[in-house]
């Protein structure tokens, strides 16, 4: 029936001031019982979720309250959610689930039943190699092509066709999804440009690429390379099915007029590698096709759609455009 009987030490009971403290996982509540003898507690669940819903994998995530120490309630497991009892007040709560842990420091606890959400990003990957990360403090592989991550900075490191690791490239995960991979951008000679063009200040450039989707084009987004010449781009959820695999690289003075682009279809079917070189007209069209001036058109005489990082060759040009 939910009861207990307390007792008073003799010598104690004339200056008693009949008030008991219970203490419930961490959280205390002091009452007088001589007014209130029940003690009610605060019922906490806590769920994993994505967008679209619990998360019902098994084990799930792990749940664990803070205060003096750790405690483990338990794994969400095939309902997306553990709960624990706790007095009104605030709690500490931890969630632990592939790979990392997420920790909440004082959530609010009302009398009554209390929701506390952990949303996880649904990330894809569009890599043919093997990805794995040492996020956690071990390595790990990514489980391909799809997997559900806590937010937080994670360090992927991508298989290449030689065997060896590319890598790390650092993805910032948040938000309901993320779909992308990675690219690399070299100079004439193959070498990667790092930190391009944040260390190139001289030449004041304007670094974005850009994607076609059933016929129309996604915004431009600025981005700059890593130390290894890489960077993450990222393809929006909605435009996935009409995304026509390929990504449209955008290098301009920071001045209005010529710039130079790459295009390069990416991993997902197979076909040719088209590389094109143009004088761009500051009147081209926003997909890039407009323009007047040479043309060069290379067709490689093998193409391997691996999946592997595609390069991205920056010719000694100030002006023009560069399809990949």
């Amino acid at each position: 029936n939910g009861r207990w009987f307390y007792t008073i030490a003799p010598e104690h009971l004339a200056n008693w001031d009949h008030k008991i403290t219970v203490t419930l996982n961490q959280t205390g509540l002091e009452q007088d019982v001589t007014l209130n003898p029940v003690f009610q507690a605060a019922k906490v669940n806590v769920s994993l979720k994505s967008c679209s819903g619990p998360l019902t994998q098994t084990p799930g995530g792990v749940v664990a309250q803070g205060g003096g120490y750790w405690y483990e309630h338990g794994t969400t497991g095939p309902s997306g959610t553990c709960s624990f009892y706790a007095f009104p007040g605030s709690v500490k709560v931890r969630m632990t689930y592939n790979h990392h842990a997420q920790t909440l420091d004082s959530v609010a606890v009302a009398a009554g039943t209390n929701q506390i959400d952990f949303l996880a990003t649904k990330v894809t990957l569009l890599h043919a190699g093997n990805i794995r990360s040492n996020k956690g403090g071990s390595w790990w592989l990514f489980e391909k092509p799809t997997m559900y991550l806590l937010p937080d900075t994670y360090n992927f490191y991508f298989e290449n066709a030689t065997g060896g690791w590319d890598g790390p490239v650092a993805i910032d995960v948040k938000g309901c999804e993320l779909t992308g991979g990675i690219l690399t951008l070299v100079d004439e000679a193959g070498k990667p440009l790092a930190n391009y063009p944040a260390d190139y200040s001289t030449e004041q450039r304007n670094l974005k690429y850009k994607y076609r989707y059933g016929g129309s084009w996604a915004p431009e987004v600025s981005f700059k390379t890593d130390a290894n010449g890489r960077w993450f781009y990222t393809i929006a959820p909605e435009h996935l099915a009409n995304w026509d695999h390929k990504i449209t690289v955008t290098l301009k003075p920071d001045r209005p007029g010529a710039g130079r682009h790459a295009q390069s279809r990416l991993p997902g079917g197979q076909g040719e590698r088209e590389f094109e070189e143009l004088q761009r007209s500051p009147h081209a069209d926003a997909g890039g096709s407009g323009g007047s001036g040479r043309r060069l058109l290379v067709r490689p005489r093998h193409y391997r759609s691996f999946g592997y990082p595609q390069l991205l060759r920056l010719p000694r040009l100030r002006q023009g455009a560069h399809d990949l």
